[in-house]
């Protein structure tokens, strides 16, 4: 990923907002999206976790992040894979299927 802008304004800066006048928000909000998308999945009935994470993304850590059906999630993952720290909060009362 290009974390700073080019010649020209094209890129991102290292905060993720893109580069491109003029301001793009859907840039913004993209890529904020595809960065949630590699940490969860939640497009069928299941809630996907760390369905796609790059090599960079081996060790990290997420609070609050959203899933379809009223599911806030915090996950710790170490080498790709979620550790037993891995908290899912129901808003809406009924069960997460993983």
């Amino acid at each position: 990923m290009l974390l700073s802008p080019v010649k020209g304004g094209a890129g991102s800066y290292p905060n993720l907002f893109d580069a491109h006048p003029p301001f793009q928000i859907d840039g913004n909000f993209g890529g904020a999206a595809g960065i949630g998308e590699m940490i969860i999945q939640s497009h069928t009935k299941y809630i996907d976790i760390l369905p796609a994470l790059p090599a960079a993304f081996a060790n990290g850590e997420v609070k609050g992040i959203c899933a379809r059906g009223g599911f806030v999630l915090n996950i710790k993952w170490t080498e790709k894979i979620a550790t037993a720290n891995c908290y899912i909060k129901s808003r809406s009362a009924i069960a997460a299927a993983i």
